[in-house]
């Protein structure tokens, strides 16, 4: 059946190496011990954000892989044993056949939107596709001197401490190094950087499997963004799909009207929704981690100034517990 890479046991041994919550992979199962249908999870138990079921955890998105009309006793048997023991159990976005059937059956929102951009074997279809603007920064770039290479374990040091700083000044808690390991470890996509002399100055990290190329983490190094390597990366990547055979390159979550949305919109990508869904127990409320909520202003406005190995320590302790 279609899945993601969130449906293989590489993702699952990923997640069970890199985080201390606990994966859980749901199945519907007939007498003969088939499988039908799978539901991969994370269960956080978290003193700051509390109990949770999410699917799945630390990407955007989630969701059943196999025959839909076993959904309906998933959700009935997560209900059964679960309402007692958390908030809420909340199923994200996968495979959109399941999307009606959720509806249906859970609570809905969307918060967030997708780019998906589609790739061509011909790179250069793509190219003409992005708007004027794009096509000069990633043209400066290369005039600039900003060389892309594929970045391994060699790398981890220079790449980790970019990737602390820029999530320091987002106001955002990062994920530790193990992320970063594991990712390289379990062989799960690739990471692409861009150089500018001996300096990393921008880098690019996505999920790659079958079909696809999910962008999970894009950071750069502010006061080398004058050169455009941000622009230059993200083209390596795409060319790198184009060049073998992947269908899409999803350049991840976006809130609508943000800076980021303007930005991936540039590529050509077309926008999806990025639906949320929601099995609410013991008077929960929907989470609502909105960014411009006066709570978050205010944590995002102190993380910004605690020194960076505070943030190392902090981080991947509340990424953890916030899920994603």
């Amino acid at each position: 059946h279609e899945h993601l890479i969130i449906h293989t046991p590489k993702y699952y041994e990923f997640l069970k190496n890199t985080f201390n919550q606990k994966p859980l992979y749901f199945a519907a199962v007939d007498k003969e011990n088939k499988i039908h249908l799978i539901l991969p999870c994370i269960h956080i138990q978290h003193p700051i954000f509390g109990k949770k079921i999410i699917s799945t955890g630390y990407i955007e998105y989630g969701g059943f892989a196999g025959k839909k009309e076993y959904v309906p006793f998933v959700i009935e048997y997560l209900k059964k044993i679960y309402s007692e023991k958390v908030s809420f159990i909340e199923i994200r976005q996968g495979i959109e056949q399941f999307d009606d059937i959720l509806k249906a059956n859970t609570t809905t929102t969307t918060p967030y939107k997708r780019f998906l951009l589609p790739l061509n074997s011909d790179s250069e279809i793509i190219w003409k596709g992005f708007q004027k603007h794009k096509r000069k920064a990633i043209n400066k770039a290369e005039s600039d001197g900003v060389v892309i290479k594929e970045l391994n374990a060699e790398n981890l040091s220079e790449l980790y401490e970019l990737y602390l700083r820029n999530m320091r000044s987002f106001g955002s808690p990062p994920y530790g190094k193990i992320f970063f390991e594991n990712f390289l470890k379990f062989e799960m996509g690739k990471i692409f950087g861009a150089f500018i002399g001996n300096k990393l100055t921008s880098i690019l990290i996505g999920y790659c499997y079958q079909k696809r190329i999910h962008i999970i983490i894009a950071v750069s190094d502010e006061k080398y963004l004058i050169h455009r390597p941000n622009d230059a990366v993200h083209w390596a990547f795409i060319k790198y799909g184009c060049e073998n055979n992947y269908e899409i390159f999803d350049f991840g979550r976006t809130r609508e009207g943000s800076g980021q949305h303007e930005y991936k919109e540039k590529f050509g990508a077309i926008m999806h929704p990025l639906n949320h869904y929601y099995l609410l127990f013991n008077n929960s409320k929907i989470p609502n981690l909105d960014p411009h909520d006066k709570k978050m202003l205010v944590a995002t406005k102190v993380w910004k100034f605690l020194p960076l190995k505070v943030t190392e320590k902090l981080g991947h302790w509340l990424r953890e517990g916030i899920g994603i």
